[in-house]
């Protein structure tokens, strides 16, 4: 579940690399505090924001690009004696209710096609679905969209058809989930990941995110500071397309 939080100015109790526990964050990190930047941070279930080891507010964003927790992640066989590692559609709704808020996103099945219902000799039904799903986020409205397909063979058509279209409309959720980020599935499309490193806790997927990001962040000693960009900065104009990466 996400808030929106505005992060306030001070050296309240907490604050600083030295602070410590909660009742300082309660001054740092207050509710549509002045008019402070508002940022998005997920909730507990009783409403107050979800912390890191740090004791700092976990930002959406942040917990969107981690790499999903390896409880959440499961194989299945695949073509050529392959293990396939895919994100169950409960894990998926779960996690969306966990990030979002149960009223935080919705679902909407755009469209659902029946591809091919065949009867073979043995008088089995082999039916086939696609279906188009979006998914939207209450709060920005932003949206993302996929397809998904599934098939089904019992003696019964109407059982056929309902598991082919069922797991149509779960494969295309799955599919347009995943578009939120890494957490939702999208690391699992890299052909890097495996699942024996995935993030055992939650502590352990911010602490690889962050080092990620290190590693594709540049640092002041690698930035070199192009002729005018300091009077820019002084003047109060923005000196952003004056600085060059190396």
């Amino acid at each position: 579940m996400e808030m929106m939080v505005a992060i306030a100015g001070g050296s309240g109790a907490g604050s600083g690399n030295g602070g410590g526990g909660l009742a300082g964050l309660t001054h740092q990190y207050q509710p549509n505090a002045g008019n402070a930047a508002a940022v998005p941070y997920v909730l507990n279930p009783d409403g107050t924001p979800l912390l890191d080891h740090h004791y700092r507010p976990v930002p959406l964003q942040k917990i969107l690009q981690t790499r999903p927790l390896k409880a959440d992640v499961s194989t299945r066989p695949g073509p050529g004696n392959m293990k396939l590692i895919y994100m169950s559609g409960e894990v998926v709704t779960r996690t969306l209710n966990e990030l979002f808020g149960f009223g935080g996103w919705s679902m909407e099945v755009r469209e659902k096609n029946r591809e091919q219902c065949d009867k073979d000799p043995k008088g089995r039904y082999h039916v086939h679905y696609t279906a188009t799903v979006r998914i939207i986020h209450v709060a920005t409205g932003s949206y993302r969209e996929d397809v998904g397909a599934n098939d089904s063979i019992d003696k019964s058509l109407g059982t056929a058809v309902a598991h082919a279209m069922k797991g149509a409309v779960t494969d295309a959720m799955k599919r347009a989930a995943r578009h939120f980020g890494e957490k939702l599935g999208n690391s699992l499309y890299d052909s890097k990941f495996k699942l024996q490193h995935a993030p055992v806790t939650l502590r352990q997927a911010l602490e690889t995110h962050e080092l990620d990001r290190n590693k594709a962040t540049f640092f002041e000693k690698d930035r070199t500071r192009l002729p005018g960009a300091a009077a820019a900065a002084g003047s109060g104009t923005s000196a952003t397309a004056m600085v060059k990466m190396e």
